[in-house]
């Protein structure tokens, strides 16, 4: 096993400092700044960087089977002041997409930048993407550049380490579905209810039905039984005060457990649906992104000794929401765990920050993962 040279140590200065940059750009909206940030970076490493109309970027050095880093540029919206100023303060930077994802990002850019002279015995391949946030499948960043990833294993480094000091592994996520079912009824003025069919009245049987549904649940080695969910998660009927509806819309949030089959999540919804509304629904499915689980004892124990090597905790997770590991598993073969230097809990919160402590020491992990898989 190769061993990265005392000068190729996390320069940690220059790691926090990417944190704040890539920070005060706005990808909320779009990746094009991030995007142009990053392709400056790795090409000033001496890196080749081939980028998609969509922005994602891929980069690789080296020769061999592959080994993929991966971390999405897009954040959610922000509404609060100071929400782009990558500030620190007590430890931490602060700022939205601070833990995730641009934490992962800035680590990534730093292992490029300690890679570059590394003699490798491995081919690594670097996937900076977009649209992981929330986005259907087929516009998802992972998803776009998957089939043109050659790699057997990797890490997506979406924020796992924790203000304990431990960092966690996980092996798999649940997948994603959304759906909107239009319950209908019909509209009249709100004088003569008598005279129309109120979609709401009538979305309440639905509901009770929907409450009802039993997902499938599995077991999954080191986790323990995982369950499918289903929600509801917002319901809208906007025809007027003094109107009474002729349609209720819902939506469908279903939490997939690896494995199973589009076709049956839907199959499942529309029997509920046949049953409480007889014929008088609409059903759309609006995304969905598969789950996905990876096993393999050696990687996973490799992973472990990383952790433990940076003197942190090391434990074996499963994501119940969802990230991009499950789709390069699926399209691009690539088995893949999740250990990002993002503080856990942090995603899509107000004032959202990353641990610095967390931050440098998951870096560390994770080239310590990519040293024992790739250099020499």
């Amino acid at each position: 096993m190769g061993k990265f040279t005392e000068k190729d140590d996390v320069d940690r200065k220059r790691l926090v400092r990417s944190l704040q940059e890539l920070v005060r750009i706005d990808s909320s909206q779009n990746i094009s700044g991030m995007s142009d940030y990053v392709e400056a970076r790795l090409q000033e490493t001496g890196f080749k960087v081939a980028r998609d109309s969509d922005g994602n970027l891929l980069s690789e050095i080296g020769r061999g089977e592959g080994f993929l880093l991966n971390a999405h540029m897009d954040t959610v919206k922000a509404d609060w002041e100071g929400a782009f100023s990558g500030v620190v303060k007590d430890g931490r930077v602060y700022g939205r997409g601070s833990s995730d994802c641009k934490a992962g990002v800035a680590a990534m850019l730093e292992i490029a930048q300690l890679l570059k002279e590394e003699k490798l015995n491995n081919r690594i391949v670097f996937a900076f993407t977009g649209n992981e946030e929330a986005k259907p499948l087929e516009v998802n960043g992972a998803y776009k550049v998957a089939k043109r990833i050659k790699a057997r294993r990797g890490i997506v480094l979406e924020p796992t380490s924790r203000e304990d000091g431990s960092i966690e592994i996980a092996i798999g996520c649940r997948g994603s579905y959304r759906y909107r079912v239009d319950v209908l009824g019909k509209s009249c003025h709100s004088g003569h209810p008598e005279r129309g069919e109120n979609a709401i009245y009538k979305s309440c049987s639905f509901i009770d039905e929907f409450r009802k549904v039993k997902p499938p649940r599995m077991m999954i080695k080191n986790i323990g039984e995982v369950p499918a969910t289903a929600s509801i998660t917002q319901i809208e009927a906007k025809e007027g005060a003094n109107v009474i509806p002729g349609k209720c819309s819902l939506t469908i949030d279903y939490r997939a457990i690896p494995g199973e089959e589009e076709g049956e999540i839907e199959s499942r919804i529309n029997h509920i649906c046949r049953q409480a509304l007889g014929k008088n629904f609409n059903m759309e499915k609006l995304s969905g992104i598969p789950g996905g689980v990876f096993e393999e004892e050696d990687f996973l124990e490799e992973c472990k000794i990383a952790v433990r090597s940076v003197g942190c905790v090391p434990v074996v997770d499963f994501n119940m929401s969802r990230n991009d590991s499950a789709i390069f598993n699926k399209y691009a073969g690539a088995g893949c765990y999740v250990m990002g230097p993002g503080t856990r809990g942090q995603p899509h919160k107000i004032n959202e920050y990353c641990n610095i402590k967390g931050l440098i020491k998951t870096t560390e992990a994770v080239i310590k993962v990519v040293e024992k898989y790739a250099v020499q």
